[in-house]
């Protein structure tokens, strides 16, 4: 049988054995490299807009988040982008910009709108169908406005001397030029810090009861630690505030509130004048393991998973029967009785995902002192917790509070029990006949029997 080396060199010529010894293994190519390592307009689109990305301000959370955005662009235009009148097209869907960027939906919208107004972006969605990604131009100047040739060879020039010309200016045939400014691409997009709250019932009606801060570094101090590589991995805290802090901002108040988190996470480091700050050999363990406590990664997982529900909702748009009521309609009583219900196994799975998230917390230690059948005195488990975990007592009175719990006090002693599971109300009565008069019914007009209901 015919294999595929003396195939391949009957049709292309040459022997087999010399095919042979030109094999070597697969090695992934960048993309990117190799496209701006070929076509020197495109190289210089991209190092124009890696010049107007620097430029871009970053002093407010609204203007992190846009060069956020513009940034994902930037780096998307390197791989897939092309250059068209006026800039660099880049095909992108919102969520999938909205993951990247580490922001969502409504906060990558609004910078959108405001980069358009400004002129820093321009969409470019004419003729687009609704099931397609929408485009972006990312605008350069007008000498890198029109497409010219491959490699940049001049009019007239031939393909050889063009690409021997380009070669030269890159330094070789080995060297494809590599991304302009790239170290600040090795910095994830960090996400902003956020707000946990919970949820409660209260007079009927729904209200926070308890809420918790997630202190995250931020897409502000993400943009610094690029700046820091950018510059070579060190940098001036006056140029830093000249392009991060506000014109009222003063150096030590910087200092403490901008870069100190940067430098508590292990991130930067502070010169020995303090002038200054240099990137840190581990920083990058150090923001992994940041991202890691902050439970940034949690909530890109959730994003995706959000996201591909919309997508296939939007698939299946037409193929989705609409929903039909099977069940009645029940009354206020019965409403609030399912929603004591959905609280109370709520308020259960909040305790569980505690356990598997952190491990012991008060709010587990407490439910497992109960047994989830007999309650505990608060004094024994608040010396149990004490001693066993170092814990304090206002952390398992707070449990105790926004937990599934409840108190009672049995002679001057309090009391935590389970909270008890809500019964079932009894079915209504059977409606009754009315007496009979001389062996007939007789209904008066607020008569409730199952004749008049009928």
């Amino acid at each position: 049988m015919q294999t595929w080396f003396e195939w391949l060199s009957a049709v292309e010529g040459g022997t087999a054995a010399e095919l042979r010894l030109m094999a070597h293994p697969y090695k992934p190519v960048d993309v990117a490299r190799e496209r701006m390592g070929r076509d020197e307009m495109f190289r210089a689109a991209i190092e124009e807009r890696r010049r107007r990305l620097r430029a871009l301000p970053v002093k407010t959370t609204g203007q992190a988040t846009r060069v956020a955005v513009v940034r994902v662009l930037t780096i998307e235009a390197q791989r897939s982008g092309e250059i068209v009148a006026g800039g660099v097209r880049v095909v992108m869907d919102r969520r999938t910009l909205a993951e990247r960027a580490a922001k969502s939906r409504k906060a990558v919208n609004k910078a959108i709108g405001h980069l358009c107004e400004a002129g820093d972006l321009r969409l470019d969605n004419a003729g687009r169908k609704a099931e397609r990604a929408g485009a972006f131009v990312l605008p350069t100047s007008q000498g890198l406005a029109q497409k010219g040739p491959h490699n940049g060879r001049k009019q007239g020039e031939s393909e050889e001397a063009g690409r021997a010309a380009g070669e030269a200016k890159r330094g070789g045939k080995d060297n494809p030029g590599g991304y302009p400014s790239a170290l600040g691409d090795q910095v994830p997009a960090l996400r902003w810090p956020k707000v946990v709250l919970y949820w409660a019932m209260k007079d009927g009606r729904r209200i926070v009861a308890a809420s918790h801060y997630v202190a995250r570094l931020g897409e502000k101090r993400g943009e610094i630690a690029r700046h820091v590589l950018e510059a070579g991995g060190r940098a001036e805290v006056a140029d830093l505030m000249a392009r991060f802090a506000s014109p009222k901002a003063r150096p030590w108040d910087f200092d403490r509130r901008v870069l100190g988190p940067l430098v508590e996470a292990g991130i930067l480091v502070r010169s020995e004048a303090g002038s200054a700050v240099e990137i840190a050999p581990d920083w990058r363990e150090s923001l992994e393991r940041e991202r890691l406590q902050a439970d940034e990664e949690e909530d890109a997982r959730r994003q995706r998973q959000a996201h591909t529900r919309q997508r296939q909702a939007y698939r299946d748009r037409d193929r989705t029967p609409a929903d039909e009521q099977t069940a009645p309609l029940v009354g206020k009583e019965e409403n609030r009785r399912i929603r004591e219900e959905q609280v109370r196994r709520e308020k259960r799975r909040w305790v569980e995902e505690q356990r598997r998230k952190v491990g012991t917390t008060a709010a587990t230690f407490l439910d497992d002192e109960i047994d989830g059948v007999y309650g505990v005195r608060f004094q024994d488990a608040a010396e149990r917790w004490r001693t066993l975990h170092n814990g304090s007592a206002s952390d398992l009175w707070q449990a105790v509070h926004f937990g599934p719990f409840v108190r009672r006090r049995i002679e001057g002693e309090l009391y935590i029990d389970p909270e008890p599971e809500t019964p079932a109300p009894p079915p209504p009565p059977e409606p009754q006949m009315p007496p009979k008069i001389d062996g007939v019914y007789r209904h008066g007009q607020e008569c409730g029997c199952a004749w008049c209901a009928a």
